[in-house]
């Protein structure tokens, strides 16, 4: 979750394949021929274990690992997607939020830290602030509307989404709307809501 771009997350998942199979090879030597009484203590049991869902997305070498643990790579986040990882269409899980109170610079929607969890933005500086991107939600044909909108500030219970043009133009105001928020980070989300 270092990595700021794709570049960087092969680097660190070939760092990391590079670690664990020095390790592998370290604790072989070691183990080889020990035994305790009667049995011998082998290494084909052991579990080489890597990962982390922007690794997993760039990892071409597999040489040594006997199992993946990436935390949110069946959902994807704003994480890899802001990586390069992953389209923007490939990010599966999405926080659905409605407007409860507005001001002059922020729509408060009833999604704070304890629905979208307090991490930040990871990726190109550019887009890494806030705490996810959210975007109204039309009639089902428009699909999700564009542009997105940072969420900006989270307390635990609401969060503040920055307006721009799209948010300012609805003349019957936006309390009650339906918005979609796009998460930094997906793993935690599916510990917090129902």
């Amino acid at each position: 979750y270092g990595a700021m771009s794709k570049e960087e997350a092969v680097e660190i998942a070939d760092h990391e394949q590079r670690i664990m199979s020095r390790s592998l090879s370290t604790i072989r030597s070691m183990l080889d021929g020990f035994s305790h009484g009667e049995a011998t203590v082998g290494v084909d049991e052991l579990t080489v274990s890597v990962g982390s869902t922007p690794t997993e997305w760039v990892r071409t070498n597999y040489a040594d690992i006997t199992e993946m643990r990436p935390g949110n790579y069946i959902f994807n986040d704003l994480t890899p997607h802001r990586q390069g990882m992953v389209p923007r269409e490939d990010v599966a899980l999405t926080v659905w939020t409605k407007v409860v109170s507005e001001n002059d610079t922020h729509l408060i929607v009833d999604a704070g830290s304890k629905v979208l969890t307090s991490d930040g933005g990871r990726g190109s500086e550019d887009d890494a602030h806030g705490f996810g991107r959210a975007q109204f939600f039309g009639s089902p044909a428009d699909h999700l509307s564009s542009p997105t909108l940072v969420v900006e500030k989270l307390s635990e219970e609401h969060g503040w989404i920055r307006k721009d043009e799209s948010a300012t133009k609805n003349s019957e105001g936006n309390i009650g709307r339906l918005m979609c928020i796009t998460p930094n980070h997906s793993c935690p989300i599916m510990n917090l809501p129902d």
